[in-house]
Formats: C-alpha cells, sequence, structure tokens
C-alpha cells in the first residue's frame, strides 16, 4: 500500500498513529478527576454518584461518558452488604 500512495512505511504508521484528538484529551483530564473521586469513595462510588460529585465540581459530564471512563481504567465499585441480624441473641 505505502508503494501506490508513494509514502514511506515509517510515514503511513505515523499517520494511522495520528494526533491525539479533543475527547482524549478531555478523557484524560476527567479520568484523573474519575480515579480522585473514586478512590476518595473508598472504590464504592459508581458512574451515578461519580456523575453528581462531578457536577458539583463544575465538571459536566455525561454518565455514559463516566461508565466508559471507568471501564477502560477497570474500575469496579464494591458494592457493601448492609448488616443483616440472624439471630435473636436475647
Amino acid at each position: 500500500m505505502c508503494k501506490v500512495l508513494n509514502v514511506s512505511r515509517s510515514a503511513y504508521y505515523d499517520w494511522l498513529k495520528g494526533p491525539a484528538t479533543s475527547r482524549k484529551f478531555w478523557d484524560q483530564k476527567i479520568a484523573e478527576q474519575i480515579r480522585a473521586v473514586f478512590y476518595k469513595s473508598r472504590q464504592t462510588y459508581g458512574h451515578r454518584r461519580l456523575k453528581k460529585v462531578l457536577d458539583c465540581c463544575g465538571m459536566r459530564v455525561g454518565k455514559d461518558r463516566i461508565r466508559r471512563v471507568m471501564r477502560e481504567m477497570k474500575l469496579v465499585p464494591i458494592h457493601r452488604r448492609k448488616f443483616k441480624l440472624t439471630t435473636d441473641s436475647s
């Protein structure tokens, strides 16, 4: 293909990588905030609570974007179970 286009192989692969898009740039900025809030919450906040916190901080981010960024960073919230009394001690 490089011969057909009369381009060097290294130039083709440089073009293929391409410059960082604005979406990737903002995803990195959002990822920093998400990681900070996620670990501050002891890894319990999911995308809904993270969206509320980020909205309060002034960052307008959609829940689907938060979910995608969390999935890319492999952040999975821990679900804490409520204490359930199973026996009557008296």
